[in-house]
């Protein structure tokens, strides 16, 4: 029972580390995105190339939405790993450690055995219903089609 309880505390360790770790990738890649996103705005505020404006916003919000898939898949990750360490904090507070399986929520069978499904509705839900990842994205988004309305004018 004692050495159950101290493998389930060293894998919440494992969670916690991988989590923060991706936390601080998710924070990471939005910087990543301001410099590209930037760097865009310049090369197309500075072209001389004629193009409308449909293809301007497509060009400068490429990257954006990129980097938006990919820090969808970071944080989806990182909620995963957050409903696996929830799940072995609850059994460890409620001292139901009898029927706790733990292979189930090691770090690496923890993926194996999330079903397929869940783990779509859980990247779509971290691309669009997490406020501060849709927020960001978004307000780069209109930013871009601000920045393209007003070069044009």
């Amino acid at each position: 029972m004692m050495e159950k309880r101290e493998s389930m505390h060293k894998q919440l360790d494992h969670y916690y580390s991988w989590i923060l770790r991706d936390k601080r990738q998710s924070v990471m890649t939005r910087c990543w995105c301001v410099t590209v996103w930037t760097a865009m705005v310049v090369l197309v505020t500075l072209s001389q190339v004629n193009l409308s404006s449909w293809r301007f916003i497509i060009i400068m919000n490429l990257p954006v939405f990129m980097f938006w898939i990919i820090d969808g898949f970071q944080n989806s990750f990182t909620t995963l790993n957050e409903q696996h360490a929830m799940s072995i904090e609850q059994a460890l507070v409620s001292d139901r450690l009898e029927g706790f399986e733990l292979g189930e929520h090691l770090l690496i069978s923890s993926h194996n055995h999330t079903p397929f499904f869940f783990k779509v509705r859980t990247f779509l839900e971290s691309i669009f219903l997490q406020e501060t990842l849709f927020v960001f994205y978004l307000m780069l988004f209109l930013d871009s089609v601000v920045l393209v309305m007003l070069h044009l004018v």
